[in-house]
């Protein structure tokens, strides 16, 4: 279980903060890709032409501003979700950071899963008591280190 940190519920706090941001980024991500899925049906429709077969008089309308706005918001959402990637990608990498396996587990299945386990399921899996699997829980947040903050010096 690695060596015991001190408990500072700051630390924890910004731990746990830090790690939710794992499944809105991953919401955020696929609701930007069908957003832009979207845009680009909207975009394909603009620039075929229709033919009705009715006269449309001299106002010709020329749909290139329309399919150039569409492009710009695509791109615009399409970096949103490099962001969003790029977060989770983060935050992944950090839990993979975590010397001890049992600390690696815990946050795996408490942030990274799309319905987060109870501490009572994942003490379960692990085959330990719920107080266990709490402690090596807060052991975790403790040895988070949260991109961008000092390290802290146990």
């Amino acid at each position: 279980m690695g060596e015991i940190a001190l408990y500072r519920p700051e630390k924890t706090e910004r731990a746990k903060i830090y790690l939710s941001q794992y499944r809105f980024a991953r919401y955020e991500e696929r609701r930007l890709l069908l957003r832009v899925c979207d845009l680009r049906e909207t975009q394909a429709s603009a620039r075929s032409p229709r033919m009705t077969g009715m006269p449309h008089g001299s106002g010709k309308t020329d749909l290139s501003d329309y399919v150039a706005r569409l492009e710009e918001r695509i791109q615009d959402l399409q970096s949103k979700g490099d962001e969003c990637r790029r977060l989770y990608g983060e935050i992944d990498a950090v839990i993979s950071r975590l010397d001890d396996p049992a600390e690696r587990y815990v946050l795996r299945e408490r942030y990274l899963q799309d319905r987060p386990a109870s501490i009572t399921s994942i003490s379960m899996r692990l085959a330990v008591s719920e107080r266990t699997c709490y402690r090596i829980y807060q052991a975790a947040l403790q040895h988070v280190e949260i991109p961008g903050e000092p390290a802290a010096a146990d």
